[in-house]
């Protein structure tokens, strides 16, 4: 009988670091699909409006560095410089965003 209990561990215990390491293998493929998207933290910087200006215009610039669409954009510039309506005024400034490098 000790004999069959010895036999019994042994076979548990190699079904436990099988299971083990077969868990431990799936978790690492797993995570190495996944894409490492690195974070790029907002920023913000002032520019003069210049005369002709529009904030579509305005957003087709830099609205993919900021990883938006140009409408996107627009609506975070509104909400940025507070402004209700599209009509912006030369020689004002207007803070823009952009993700930094």
């Amino acid at each position: 009988m000790n004999r069959t209990i010895q036999k019994t561990v042994l076979l548990l215990s190699l079904i436990l670091v099988l299971a083990s390491g077969f868990c431990g293998f799936s978790l690492m493929n797993t995570m190495a699909e996944e894409p490492a998207v690195p974070v790029r933290p907002d920023c913000y910087m002032s520019i003069e409006i210049r005369r002709g200006d529009t904030l579509w215009d305005i957003a087709e610039v830099y609205a993919a560095g900021a990883q938006l669409s140009v409408p996107e954009y627009v609506a975070r510039l509104k909400q940025i410089n507070g402004l209700g309506e599209d009509t912006i005024h030369e020689g004002r400034h207007l803070v823009i965003l952009y993700k930094a490098p």
